[in-house]
């Protein structure tokens, strides 16, 4: 049976190893140490292990990004991803947080797609900018 957690601050350390455990089969190993520093979390889990999660980086006031969905490969197509979004946008619905981002690549259509119908829209207002300085 499939289960669905909020982690946050208060209770990170007692999931701390579990997310570590996670995320190492989808990081290189110099990114592990993020997931530290990583306010929110919206894990799926089966038989208390984690088979999906997301990340929250957010203000808790205004902004909330949401990043490195992951659902472990034999747990996939089974709507899984989809409910972690979800929850991750009523967690931030709930802290009233006014902008709910994400960045993904646009040439993976489906992905993009997935997002959409989830509620998504690319914004062309804004630039995505990354600083390349010296």
């Amino acid at each position: 049976m499939l289960s669905y957690l909020i982690i946050n601050h208060k209770n990170i350390s007692e999931f701390q190893n579990s997310i570590t455990d996670f995320y190492q089969n989808h990081y290189q190993k110099e990114y592990l140490s993020a997931t530290k520093n990583t306010p929110l979390f919206v894990v799926c889990l089966k038989n208390k292990t984690i088979v999906g999660a997301c990340r929250i980086l957010t203000d808790f006031n205004r902004f909330a990004f949401l990043l490195d969905l992951r659902v472990q490969e034999d747990m996939r197509n089974q709507g899984i991803a989809q409910k972690i979004i979800k929850k991750s946008i009523k967690i931030c619905k709930k802290l009233k947080i006014d902008h709910i981002n994400l960045s993904t690549s646009p040439k993976q259509d489906w992905l993009v797609g997935f997002y959409e119908k989830l509620g998504f829209k690319k914004v062309k207002s804004y630039a995505h900018m990354e600083y390349k300085g010296n």
